[in-house]
């Protein structure tokens, strides 16, 4: 409950609206908060396999 009162708060989400949550409710922010990051890993690997693309061989291979 903590990590979602963090994630949330950090949103605007009052702390209040947090705790009066059912445990379905809960979940169902639980695994938007995963979703969220999970896209945020799939962008950041983007952006670094855009850093370094393959077959570069600017090293003498």
């Amino acid at each position: 409950m903590l990590g979602l009162c963090a994630f949330y708060a950090a949103r605007g989400v009052p702390l209040d609206a947090l705790a009066a949550a059912t445990p379905v409710e809960r979940g169902f922010l639980a695994g938007a908060r995963a979703l969220y990051y999970d896209e945020q890993v799939a962008v950041i690997q983007t952006a670094i396999a855009g850093l370094f693309p393959e077959g570069g061989g600017s090293h003498g291979e």
